[in-house]
């Protein structure tokens, strides 16, 4: 009997523990929404939080803090600014691989990532420059130069001397007073030696067929005079003559043997040049003989047309044209309207007119050559815009000619922007 009451006596005591032990699991299952935690550990259904930090000099994206779902993923980008490279990459404080992109997968737990940045270092090479006696070359010594980037040198010989011999990486280069290295991707070295000067025997000779006039103006140069007794007994054919007119609006060359060349220079012992606008020009020549060198210079002078001519201007039309309008300067002679080409020029020149212009998109017509019968400086052209005028010739003789037969000849005239139709002559 007293067994029987200890056992019963025990069953209140087991229900009641059991209870506890339910109770106890609820309260651990949260009523089954949001996320728990046990024994520390974060479980299903948790947010994780992501943190990025950068240095100066770069930045990181997404920079600061990002919150991402338990089994997500984030990936960083990283940008280190112009000149500067990444220098230290930590994830979770732990360094890893420098790379500009970085992706935490699967995250089940808080992380960090951290970047510094440092300068790139520029890539360099070394130019040793060297000068023997009587000259020098500039900059002297060893130069650092950035890779990719050019450096050029100046040799200049002593008064009294020249250039012997100029080298470059061990290999005779031609010499000459200035050498450029290129897009340096090595190193380099150049140097320089000096000789005593040959007596300078180059005498030259520079005569234009006129220093001034009225734009466009034509010029022919003739520097066949020059001699060079030490070197040659044939000048023209062995010194070098090269040629700089002074023009900087002068252009480059369409057509000829040289298209895309500039019109502004030259060379050989004869040459010419048109100076199109007004202005003074400074016309330079400079002859060598390989040894020696030589230079002279003289000066053109053009005055503008609108001045020279601005009481003996035409403007010549189909109908009759407007002084001031479409192109016809001010104060101009206006013309009645006609298509006779020979007749409006030989009277307007009768008339003293010295530049005579017809209108462009006009179409005139000679029972005869219309005869320049005085002196220059004149012009027959254009004005207005749109195409050259047409002159269609008589088809018997000649549209226009100068002077006339035992009459002589007449100079500086400028026949200019008109489209001659010469059908049997021109």
């Amino acid at each position: 009997m007293q067994d029987s009451k200890l056992v019963n006596s025990s069953v209140p005591l087991r229900i009641l523990f059991i209870f506890l032990i339910a109770f106890s699991g609820l309260a651990s299952c949260g009523g089954g929404g949001g996320s728990s935690t046990v024994n520390g550990t974060k479980s299903i259904g948790s947010n994780f939080t992501l943190t990025a930090t950068s240095g100066v000099n770069g930045s990181i994206t997404p920079n600061g803090v990002s919150i991402i779902a338990q089994g997500g993923t984030q990936t960083y980008t990283i940008n280190p600014n112009t000149g500067y490279t990444i220098a230290s990459l930590v994830v979770d404080g732990t360094p890893v691989a420098s790379s500009t992109t970085y992706s935490f997968s699967n995250i089940q737990a808080d992380h960090s990532i951290s970047v510094t940045y440092s300068p790139i270092s520029a890539v360099t090479h070394t130019i040793t420059a060297s000068a023997g006696g009587n000259g020098s070359i500039t900059p002297a010594g060893a130069t650092t130069v950035n890779q990719g980037t050019s450096q050029s040198y100046a040799i200049t010989p002593n008064p009294g001397y020249s250039i012997a011999t100029l080298t470059v990486d061990g290999n005779l280069v031609s010499a000459g007073l200035n050498y450029t290295f290129p897009n340096v991707q090595a190193n380099h070295t150049i140097s320089a030696t000096f000789s005593v000067s040959s007596p300078n025997s180059i005498s030259l000779s520079l005569v234009p067929a006129r220093t001034s006039g009225v734009a466009p103006l034509s010029v022919f140069f003739d520097a066949t005079g020059t001699t060079d007794t030490a070197a040659t007994s044939r000048p023209f054919h062995d010194l070098e003559y090269r040629w700089s007119f002074g023009d900087s609006t002068a252009g480059t060359w369409t057509y000829g043997a040289k298209p895309g060349t500039s019109k502004n220079a030259t060379t050989g012992p004869v040459a010419s040049h048109i100076f199109e606008h007004p202005g003074t020009y400074t016309v330079t020549l400079t002859v060598t003989d390989g040894a020696n060198t030589a230079t002279t210079n003289t000066t053109i002078t053009v005055t503008d047309p609108d001045t020279v001519f601005a009481s003996t201007t035409a403007c010549i039309a189909n109908v009759t044209p407007v002084a001031g309008v479409g192109g016809c300067p001010s104060g101009a002679y206006a013309y009645p309207g006609t298509s006779d080409f020979d007749a409006a020029t030989s009277t307007a020149l009768s008339a003293g007119y010295r530049r005579v212009l017809f209108k462009r998109g006009d179409t005139f017509a000679g029972s005869t050559d219309a005869n320049i019968h005085v002196n220059g400086p004149g012009i027959i052209g254009a004005y207005g815009t749109g195409p050259k005028p047409i002159i269609n010739g008589p088809g018997s003789t000649y549209i226009i000619s100068l002077g006339t037969y035992g009459s002589g000849v007449y100079a500086d005239w400028r026949i200019m922007d008109l489209y001659l139709n010469g059908k049997n002559n021109t």
